[in-house]
């Protein structure tokens, strides 16, 4: 997602190509589209292309989203022009421009857009319910619900598998610490 998200954002930015001004307001007017309104058109094309209860039928779908593309856009308004034109003069490519001069740049929205995509997918319930049908192929979240007994109530077992669901997010927290902090201040240097 941080990768498709950010190539996306680049090219609404910093290269001219007609109709990428109503491309970016379609992405922008997408948050208005609860994500449940989504569910059911999902399913009928994840059913049609055979992904069902597989695990592609949960990443394929949210492998690119709209607040990625709007973060990465803001983060790329604030790079100057000045940037590109001097890497193109030295006949760098548009993606040479993008992979050695824009990426490093912007690892602190990265780890942002990391961090909140890491949660946000790692914490998703309802839609791994709908299109995996195994209890092999859940994932945490829905696992931790499922195993959870009718007859016997053990609050052992149940606390050790939301430490286990929740450990991954705590680790990768603390990777990205650093970064996240980079991203508040220089957002607070240049707003």
């Amino acid at each position: 997602m941080v990768i498709l998200d950010s190539m996306i954002a680049f090219s609404l930015t910093k290269l001219e190509w007609p109709g990428k001004r109503i491309v970016f307001t379609i992405i922008v007017a997408s948050f208005m589209v609860p994500v449940f309104a989504n569910m059911v058109p999902l399913y009928t094309i994840i059913t049609d292309f055979g992904l069902i209860n597989n695990p592609l039928a949960v990443i394929l779908p949210f492998s690119a989203m709209p607040i990625g593309v709007f973060l990465f856009t803001q983060f790329f308004n604030d790079l100057p022009d000045s940037v590109i034109e001097a890497a193109k003069l030295d006949g760098f490519s548009t993606f040479q421009i993008y992979y050695k001069i824009v990426l490093p740049l912007m690892k602190p929205a990265i780890a942002a857009l990391s961090l909140y995509t890491f949660v946000y997918t790692w914490n998703q319930f309802l839609w791994p319910l709908i299109v995996l049908q195994g209890q092999q192929q859940f994932t945490l979240p829905v696992g931790i619900v499922t195993m959870q007994p009718t007859q016997v109530f053990q609050p052992g077992a149940e606390m050790a598998g939301t430490f286990l669901a929740v450990l991954p997010l705590f680790v990768v927290f603390l990777i990205l610490q650093e970064h996240l902090v980079n991203a508040v201040q220089m957002q607070g240097t240049t707003g």
